[in-house]
């Protein structure tokens, strides 16, 4: 009889088995670095793009914070005209070597420029990635700051600095109650006029600096104040001559002309100025100070208010712009070398501030029972006609949002 002797141990199982174990921890082992590379090249990616948005933004917030639009630039000033396509620089970032270029595109109807910021690199693997912002610039004056229109609601409601509404933003702050403003005065080198402003009504005390600008004004270099009030008055002169062709004969201007006024002033413009005829509480003419600036004149009034703290310190009257001999407020003058005056305000009629249907901050025809400062008052100055053909003031376009109605404005009473 035959008997069956049971296996032995099967010998080589446990290598295999060890082996594929091997295997499959080792692709494991290789996706999962696999992953961290990828992520790694993400997240170096994802902080070069940063970097790059960084960059881009610096530049665009360059040019927008530009201080003058054309003419001689201030050292370490920004200039609008100088905005122009080309390569800005290259960055040596921390992982990688970035170059910045504009691309600009300049539109003279209406005046602007488009800014289109490009960062270009390379990353880790030398494959050539960019990014790219855009952006808009009106060619305005920054001072200027949509202030040649009168906004539709009146008066800002917040207070700027916590200064009475209508203190001009240069005034220099010299204490928690009053801020100090010397008015354009060309030529004076000694002891000039300086406005003292209360923070809380906006009433000027006139005094007497040996300040040089407003910037150096200190309450030890302001001497020999009056005891009388003042209110503010202030606004700009601009100036629009369109050519029906360049260097061809005037055009008549348009809203667009009036919403846009870039010309520079004419060559009597040093004359130019602004008077107050004021009415009450006594008649007076007040002379106010005016200043040039590339396209446009800004002037500062101090009128005259009752003094005594009994009394509402108010004042009525019209504002008229003097000095050029060639200016004419007859409707039907047509000569090109003379200039009409129009006056930006909301309405294109002569309503009155007592009929409760026109604010005095909307620039009437005369100003009544004015109790604050007023600021934004503003003027434009065209040509009286193409010689045969008077030229009105002109009026808005409803298409926009701006209100840039203009009223031809007299010359006195």
């Amino acid at each position: 009889m035959t008997t069956l002797r049971a296996p032995g141990p099967r010998r080589g199982l446990a290598l295999i088995e060890a082996l594929v174990a091997l295997t499959v921890t080792a692709v494991g082992v290789v996706s999962v670095l696999g992953v961290q590379v990828v992520l790694r090249q993400n997240a170096d990616l994802a902080k070069q793009r940063s970097e790059a948005v960084r960059l881009a933004q610096e530049e665009i917030e360059t040019w927008r914070s530009y201080a003058i639009v054309d003419g001689p630039v201030p050292a370490g000033a920004v200039s609008y005209d100088n905005l122009q396509t080309g390569i800005s620089r290259g960055v040596a970032g921390s992982n990688a070597t970035f170059t910045v270029r504009r691309r600009v595109t300049t539109l003279t109807e209406p005046v602007y420029k488009t800014l289109a910021v490009t960062v270009n690199w390379a990353d880790r693997n030398g494959v050539a990635q960019s990014v790219q912002l855009n952006t808009t610039l009106a060619g305005v004056a920054p001072e200027l700051g949509a202030t040649v229109v009168v906004p539709a609601d009146g008066q800002p409601t917040t207070r700027a600095g916590g200064r009475a509404n209508g203190i001009p933003k240069d005034a220099k702050r010299l204490s928690s109650t009053q801020s100090g403003f010397r008015p354009p005065q060309p030529g004076v080198t000694g002891s000039a006029q300086v406005w003292l402003f209360d923070h809380s009504t906006g009433l000027i005390t006139l005094c007497s600096t040996t300040a040089l600008d407003t910037d150096a004004l200190t309450l030890s270099n302001i001497t020999n104040c009056q005891t009388g009030r003042f209110q503010l008055l202030s606004g700009f002169l601009r100036f629009t001559r369109p050519e029906a062709t360049p260097g061809g004969p005037p055009r008549a201007p348009t809203a667009a002309d009036a919403e846009n006024p870039l010309d520079p002033p004419p060559v009597l413009a040093p004359a130019l100025g602004v008077q107050v005829l004021r009415t009450l509480p006594a008649a007076a003419v007040i002379d106010c100070f005016a200043r040039a600036r590339g396209t446009y004149l800004s002037y500062f009034c101090a009128v005259p208010v009752p003094s005594l703290v009994s009394e509402a310190p108010r004042w009525s009257g019209r504002a008229v712009v003097t000095g050029n001999p060639a200016l004419t407020d007859d409707p039907l003058v047509a000569d090109p070398n003379r200039l009409r005056v129009c006056r930006y305000t909301r309405f294109n009629d002569d309503r009155t501030v007592a009929s409760g249907s026109i604010k005095n901050e909307e620039h009437p025809l005369d100003y009544d029972a004015v109790g604050g400062p007023l600021a934004n008052q503003n003027f434009l100055l065209i040509l009286a006609g193409d010689g045969s053909t008077p030229f009105a003031c002109p009026g808005d376009d409803p298409a926009t949002p701006l209100n840039t109605t203009t009223r031809q404005h007299p010359l006195g009473l």
